[in-house]
């Protein structure tokens, strides 16, 4: 596929920007920003060898985005829709993916970074207040998050190391998740739905797993969880419902 940029309809003061730039063999990128309001920025930049880059924009207001990729082999693919939608990218090496959807009102986010080879990110969110950070350093380091919206969201995310999962899910409520997992083969897994949230996981060594479920309310606070795990092959979950809740875990 060669490079292509397509902008239709963008209306108003008819503020829209894109960029390709491509320095290597065989990369594939393609850029299309609809309208129907403005500005509109996105930008795909990719060196190396085989890699491919889609964005795809349909404004209802400020939408960039950003595509960088360093090595061969590595797909990043977009699509934003809506209110104040923001994305940037960047991955380094070779065979790592990165698919991002953003829809819906409110704010957004993204920036998303991977360094080494094989590791993934499948991102959806559907706004509210979303903010999202993932960093993955290592080989075959998975994510895979959905933050639904009608929340204050928040997500952060950081894998070092090799065969690391995440998996988060967020459905209203004052949501937060941070988790941490540095080591090889570690397992973490949020979900919240509604109430007060906050929820940490952090895991410091090889082949742990850890898991947090918290449900409340529409109206309740409550809900906090934190799990840290030191050390090789601990296990362990945390499950809450309802009221004032709290707990901690700490291993090591």
């Amino acid at each position: 596929m060669p490079p292509g940029i397509l902008q239709r309809n963008i209306t108003a003061y008819s503020a829209a920007s894109a960029l390709i730039y491509q320095l290597g063999n065989e990369n594939a990128a393609a850029i299309v920003q609809d309208g129907t309001s403005f500005p509109v920025d996105a930008t795909i930049q990719q060196m190396g060898d085989r890699n491919a880059a889609a964005i795809t924009q349909t404004i209802v207001t400020w939408s960039p985005a950003t595509i960088i990729q360093t090595g061969t082999d590595n797909v990043a693919a977009l699509d934003q829709r809506g209110a104040d939608t923001f994305f940037k990218g960047t991955q380094e090496g070779t065979e790592n993916s990165m698919l991002v959807r953003q829809s819906g009102a409110s704010h957004g986010g993204a920036t998303l970074t991977q360094s080494g080879a094989q590791n993934s990110i499948v991102l959806d969110q559907v706004n509210t207040l979303d903010h999202t950070t993932i960093d993955q350093i290592g080989t075959l380091n998975s994510v895979t998050a959905t933050l639904n919206g009608d929340g204050d969201n928040l997500a952060t995310i950081l894998q070092i190391g090799t065969g690391n999962t995440v998996t988060a899910t967020q459905t209203g409520g004052r949501t937060f998740d941070r988790i941490v997992q540095n080591g090889n083969n570690n397992l973490a897994t949020v979900e919240q739905s509604l109430s007060g949230n906050d929820a940490l996981i952090e895991q410091l060594g090889n082949v742990n797993s850890a898991a947090i479920r918290q449900t409340g309310t529409v109206t309740g606070a409550g809900n906090t969880a934190y799990i840290r795990q030191v050390g090789d092959g601990f296990v362990v979950s945390i499950t809450q419902a309802g009221s004032d809740n709290h707990a901690g875990i700490y291993q090591h």
